[in-house]
């Protein structure tokens, strides 16, 4: 059934992946291990292709939903990381909250959900 309906995998692999080789294989490898685990219950309703096909659109949008929860990284200059260093327990603080204002307020709510600590106001 894989080698029947490999191009039906590969396809939105690599239109949701890219070029990204990483998101790529991770992509195929849930789609797979996901038909693995329903084919017993494929009724036999529709071809096998078209099954195939909802299911790898189905763990597609999953992917995509799980990794816009993730949070968004931002850069720390090496400057705030030496002056964080050297600073006493208010400045840190305070240098710690401007870093956090650099999210937006989408990101910030995911971190305080993630973290299960309130967001900083």
């Amino acid at each position: 059934m894989l080698k029947q309906c490999e191009g039906t995998i590969i396809k939105p692999c690599l239109y949701y992946a890219g070029r990204d080789h990483e998101d790529f294989r991770d992509l195929y490898q849930e789609i797979v291990t996901t038909l693995w685990f329903k084919w017993p219950q494929f009724r036999g309703e529709s071809k096998v292709n078209t099954w195939v096909t909802s299911i790898a659109f189905h763990t597609v949008s999953q992917h995509l939903r799980h990794k816009k929860r993730l949070p968004t990284l931002v850069d720390i200059d090496q400057d705030i990381i030496d002056n964080l260093a050297d600073s006493d327990t208010d400045a840190l603080r305070t240098q710690l909250y401007n870093l956090i204002e650099r999210f937006d307020s989408d990101d910030t709510a995911k971190c305080s959900t993630s973290t299960g600590h309130p967001a900083p106001k």
